[in-house]
C-alpha cells in the first residue's frame, strides 16, 4: 500500500497543481471583464451626467491635446472581452507614418462617439 501510494502521490500533485492552475485562470478572466464592465459602467454614469449638465445648460467642453490612436486603442481594449465573447476578433492598424496622430478636441466625447460606433 505504501508503495502504491509514493507511487500515485506525484500524479495526484500533478492534478491539483493543474485544477490550481485552472482556477486561476477562470478567476483572473473573471477579474478582466468585471473590471472591463467597470469600465462601461463609469463611462454610462459620466454620460448621464453630462447628458444632465447639457440639459441644464451647465455642459463646458474639456480641450486638450491628445493622441487619437491611444484613445482609439484604449476603446478597443475596453470592447475587446465582450467581443472576444461574441467571437468577434478586432485589431487596429494604423495606415502612414508612424508618428503620434495628436488632436485637440474633447477626448471623453471622442471615446464616447467611438463606443457608440
Amino acid at each position: 500500500m505504501t508503495e502504491t501510494l509514493q507511487q500515485e502521490l506525484p500524479n495526484i500533485s500533478q492534478a491539483l497543481f493543474e485544477n490550481l492552475i485552472e482556477s486561476i485562470a477562470q478567476i483572473e478572466s473573471s477579474i478582466t471583464v468585471q473590471n472591463s464592465a467597470s469600465n462601461m459602467l463609469l463611462m454610462n454614469v459620466e454620460d448621464i451626467l453630462v447628458f444632465a449638465q447639457l440639459k441644464a445648460g451647465k455642459f463646458t467642453k474639456q480641450i486638450a491635446r491628445f493622441n487619437i490612436q491611444e484613445s482609439i486603442k484604449d476603446v478597443i481594449s475596453l470592447q475587446q472581452d465582450q467581443a472576444t465573447a461574441k467571437r468577434i476578433s478586432v485589431s487596429t492598424k494604423f495606415l502612414g507614418p508612424d508618428e503620434d496622430f495628436v488632436i485637440l478636441s474633447d477626448e471623453k466625447r471622442i471615446k464616447q462617439i467611438q463606443l457608440n460606433i
